[in-house]
Formats: structure tokens, C-alpha cells, sequence
């Protein structure tokens, strides 16, 4: 292909949407899967009353495959803080636990970086996954961590507006000596181009073609996938001469265009700009690409398109594990058989949504593509026989994806997959109104509220005191938050008691002390006071002071 350098541009723009890669759930700060038998139904007011009587401290939360991403600019308050010093926790009621979250920087041509400046910029992305939400926490229940109270938190609200019930809380804290750790959802294995987690391997094969090259579920082990398919025709001019071109993923100049992820994790791998961007979770993946089919080269004076195509294709689910394998898709929502048999599904509309489930994971995905005037239709071929043309394992099943034809202007393309257990029922609409409907993310700035009481004193009545006479102590509160609770401790003979004001009589004379321990959310006063005990028939002639010795 003497024009293949014009090809290079071409085809690395649609790139993210073939190193696409399939991930299963994770629980929250775990390694481990997620049930998600029906996804979508949240938890009732009731369920939540009785989780929380029964000792159950968790938000009413059922997106849990979805990733929070905050900008920057919606975290202006630490605008110029180094990245080093911001963590995420969650508050579950009585405790803070480590958020699992990372901070990307966007460098010059808004690309996703490594590393920039080391600095919270605007364009910068803070990322934490929504399994991991807690409860709401007042100002005065903060992380035990001096150095954070010197600055605001941020706490950021995230909503379902699916479900206005269902929301969550984490909390952005600025500290320079916490040092969190927590493990990581998806790593980037450079050696073996692969993306694993603790129920997924994805391995790629850069020098052959393009694309995924394989998939492992659930630990089953077991390659599941024959490969992501990719096909671009058409016909270039140059010198006066047409000469038509027929790439696939396997064509030396599409394999060039292959890119490592820019950034490793521990939330997401993958990288791009801000806008045409690939990204691996640990419950999803996510792609918002363009193929760029209006463009020219030096080489070509004229550049045509005829076809741009993009699909996944399945291996032989009985050799997979993966049988039996049902395709659903909203243009046959009541699936199709995975089998390599011929099945006649509507090439138009393009679906919503798409699903395949098997014996070791089913896979939602949801697409919205739009290509200006140029026509595009479904494509979907389960046939193993006639294929030995065909790239991979020269068999088609369940290939399923999107063909352009004459692709005169961009494409614009936005896909998200979210990998559920095996054997799922049709969830593709509940998906594509997650995909449509984003969580919502609200941040408030908040100072700390230092509510421990203080100035806790008590007075009591009659005075002076004497032995034998009982005695009516009454608790004061100079600061603090309340509610408060008072607990009383009498040095004469070690009895104890509760509430705001008591009585006491006391059974020896001379000083004794009396401990008064006010406690609320934030933590306990206790001092001790020290009383003077007469002796009763003692006479004082003087004017009354009252002896307290601290």
C-alpha cells in the first residue's frame, strides 16, 4: 500500500473503540465479583429502615458498576494543592474508610498525561468508582487526621436521577500526612499487554492486529473472545491515479496505530483527550471516539469512503465454556442463539443497546452513534461456515458491532459495556437508562466543626455540703454540639449515675472528688472535680465560699 501513511491518521482515530475491553464488577475496595442478578431495582424506604436496624451502615446504592468523575474545576478549592496531599474517604456512621480513587492530569492538547505539574488543574479528573459510596457526614464527623482540619473537605453528593432515593457521600480531604493504601481494581501489565483484576484478563496482541485478542471471566480461565474486528475501504487519489484500499485490524498500517494506555490505573487504565477518550474500569468500559472520515492527506488529493465497520466477534461457545450463549439486542429483544447458525436480525434501526450472556459472564452494551448524512446499519453475523476470508478464527459468532457506509463526514461514537454474572435476562434497557441518565455529582465545600464539649462543670444544691444530707448535682455545658449524655462518677464510695442533673448522698466527709463525663458524636469531657464534705452539727461562721479545687 504505497499510500498507507494517510491511513495511519485515519484509522488511530477510531483505535479506542477497538482496544475495548470487556470488565467484570468488583466489590468496593475488593478484588472480588459483584452479584447483579437484576440490576436497577433500588432498595425501598422500608429495606433501608430495617438494613439500618439490623446494624447495616450503607447507602441505598444499586449502580455500582459506574464510575464518579469530578473535573478540576468542580474541586476549585483545592485548585493548585498538590496532588499528593488529596485523598477520598467514605464515612459508613461510625467509621472512615479509604476511598480506592485516582487523579488524572490533562496536559497540553488536552491529553491524559502521567504526569504534568504534580497540581490540581481544571481540566485534571478525580476518579473513584460508585460502589464505593458512604453516608453523609456532619461537619463535626471527620477523619482523625489533625492536618486535615487545618483546610476544607470537599463532600461530594451523588445522586441516581433514575431514583431520587438513591444517593451516596464520599468526602475529598487535603492532608499532608495521611498516606492511605488500598489495592488496586485493573492493572496495566506492560510485558503481557494484558488488563487484569481480580475476575478478568484481557490480553492484546499489538504486533499482530489491532484490537482485543482475547478474554478471560471470572477466573474460569479460558480465552472466551475471538477478537475486535475492524474493516475501512475505500479509494485514494494521488498522482492523478485511484487506488482503492481494503484495511483490517490485521493490516500493518491499522496495527500501527496502536497506543498502550497512557494511564495504568489503579481505578481505570487508558488515557486520550478530553474529548475522544477510552477508559477500562473495573466494572465497565467506556468509549467516546470519532472516526474522522472528512479528512485528506498530503498524499491523496481526493480521499473516499465506502465502508467503516467495527464489531466483536465471540469464539465457539462450546469450546469457550460459554454455552449456551444468547444474543439479545433491542432489534431482537427476545435473543438469538449464539451457535454459528445464520440468524436474520434487522440491520436497521441501529440497536440502543446490545447483550450477550453465557455461562461465564453476560455483557451489556450501550451505543449512540451518529454519522451526519452517511447511512449506518447494525451488523450482526452468527455463521462459522463460508468464512475462510474472514480475519481470526475464521468463523463468525455473535459478531456483533456497527457499518457505516460512505462515511463522508466524522463519526461520532459513544459506547459503554458493563460486564453482569452469567446467564442474565435482557437488562439492555435498564442499561441504556444508565447510560442516558448519568449519576449526578453535587460538591459542597465544608470547614471543620471542633464539637467536643467543653467548659463542662456542675453546680449542686444545698450548700454548703455534708455528709449523710443528699445533694441534687445539676451538669453545665460551656461549648460543644449536643445531643450530649452526662455520666457521674462519686469518689466516696465509687457509685455512678446518668443524666443531666442527680442525686447523691455522700457517705464520707473531707474532699472527694467527682468525675463528670459529657459525651456527644465527637468524643468525651470528663474532669474531675473536687468537693468539700462537712461533717453534719459543723458551724461555719464565715460567709459561704464554696471550695473547688481542679
Amino acid at each position: 500500500m504505497k499510500h498507507s501513511s494517510v491511513f495511519i491518521q485515519v484509522v488511530r482515530c477510531c483505535t479506542a473503540i477497538l482496544v475495548g475491553v470487556l470488565l467484570l464488577p468488583l466489590a468496593p475496595g475488593q478484588g472480588s465479583q459483584v452479584a447483579a442478578s437484576i440490576p436497577g431495582e433500588a432498595l425501598s424506604p422500608a429495606q433501608s429502615s430495617a438494613d439500618e436496624q439490623a446494624g447495616a451502615r450503607v447507602p441505598i446504592w444499586t449502580r455500582t458498576l459506574e464510575p464518579v468523575v469530578l473535573t478540576g474545576s468542580q474541586l476549585s478549592l483545592f485548585s493548585g494543592v498538590t496532588l499528593a496531599d488529596l485523598f477520598v474517604y467514605a464515612f459508613d456512621g461510625s467509621t472512615w474508610n479509604v476511598v480506592p480513587f485516582q487523579l488524572d492530569e490533562v496536559g497540553v492538547d488536552s491529553k491524559f498525561v502521567p504526569f504534568e505539574d504534580g497540581l490540581l488543574d481544571d481540566d485534571d479528573q478525580l476518579v473513584f468508582m460508585a460502589a464505593d459510596l458512604g453516608l453523609m457526614a456532619t461537619p463535626y464527623q471527620w477523619l482523625d487526621d489533625a492536618d486535615s482540619k487545618n483546610y476544607p473537605r470537599i463532600e461530594v453528593h451523588v445522586t441516581n436521577p433514575l431514583n431520587p432515593v438513591e444517593e451516596g457521600w464520599a468526602y475529598v480531604y487535603r492532608s499532608a500526612t495521611l498516606a492511605p493504601a488500598f489495592a488496586p481494581y485493573v492493572t496495566w501489565d506492560s510485558a503481557s499487554n494484558s488488563i487484569a483484576a481480580g475476575t478478568y484478563i484481557i490480553g492484546y496482541a499489538p504486533a499482530e492486529h489491532l484490537g482485543m485478542d482475547s478474554l478471560q471471566l471470572n477466573g474460569f480461565g479460558g480465552d472466551v473472545l475471538d477478537r475486535s474486528k475492524f474493516r475501512l475501504s475505500g479509494d485514494c487519489l494521488a498522482d492523478g491515479e485511484w487506488e482503492h484500499f481494503d484495511l483490517t485490524e490485521n493490516s500493518e498500517e491499522v496495527i500501527k496505530s496502536w497506543d498502550p494506555p497512557a494511564i495504568p490505573g489503579p481505578v481505570r487504565v487508558g488515557g486520550g483527550v478530553l474529548n475522544d477518550q477510552s477508559w477500562a474500569y473495573a466494572s465497565m468500559f467506556e468509549d467516546r471516539g470519532r472516526f474522522r472520515g472528512g479528512e485528506v492527506s498530503q498524499k491523496c488529493e481526493r480521499l473516499t469512503y465506502e465502508i467503516f465497520r467495527v464489531s466483536e466477534d465471540w469464539g465457539n461457545p462450546s469450546l469457550t465454556g460459554m454455552a449456551p450463549m444468547t444474543y439479545f439486542e433491542s432489534n431482537a429483544p427476545t435473543g438469538v442463539a449464539i451457535d454459528g447458525a445464520y440468524d436474520s436480525i434487522p440491520t436497521t434501526p441501529l440497536p440502543l443497546w446490545r447483550q450477550v450472556s453465557g455461562a461465564k459472564g453476560s455483557i451489556v452494551q450501550v451505543q449512540d452513534i451518529s454519522a451526519g448524512e452517511s447511512a449506518i446499519y447494525n451488523y450482526y453475523l452468527d455463521l462459522k461456515e463460508g468464512n475462510s476470508a474472514d480475519t481470526g478464527d475464521q468463523q463468525s459468532y455473535g459478531d456483533a458491532g456497527f457499518r457505516v457506509v460512505s462515511p463522508g463526514e466524522t463519526v461520532l461514537i459513544s459506547v459503554a459495556h458493563y460486564v453482569l454474572d452469567a446467564f442474565q435476562i435482557n437488562l439492555g434497557p435498564v442499561f441504556r437508562q444508565y447510560f442516558t441518565n448519568p449519576l449526578q455529582a453535587a460538591v459542597t465545600a465544608q470547614d471543620f466543626v471542633d464539637c467536643l464539649p467543653s467548659g463542662v462543670h456542675f453546680d449542686w444544691q444545698p450548700k454548703p455540703l455534708y455528709r449523710d444530707v443528699e445533694t441534687t448535682l445539676t451538669a453545665m455545658v460551656g461549648g460543644g454540639v449536643a445531643p450530649f449524655t452526662y455520666a457521674w462518677t462519686f469518689g466516696d464510695d465509687g457509685s455512678t449515675d446518668v443524666g443531666t442533673s442527680v442525686a447523691h448522698t455522700f457517705a464520707e466527709s473531707g474532699t472527694i472528688p467527682v468525675t463528670l463525663s459529657v459525651t456527644n458524636d465527637c468524643g468525651t469531657a470528663a474532669p474531675v472535680i473536687q468537693l468539700l464534705v462537712w461533717e453534719p452539727g459543723t458551724v461555719l461562721y464565715h460567709a459561704y465560699l464554696p471550695l473547688i479545687v481542679k
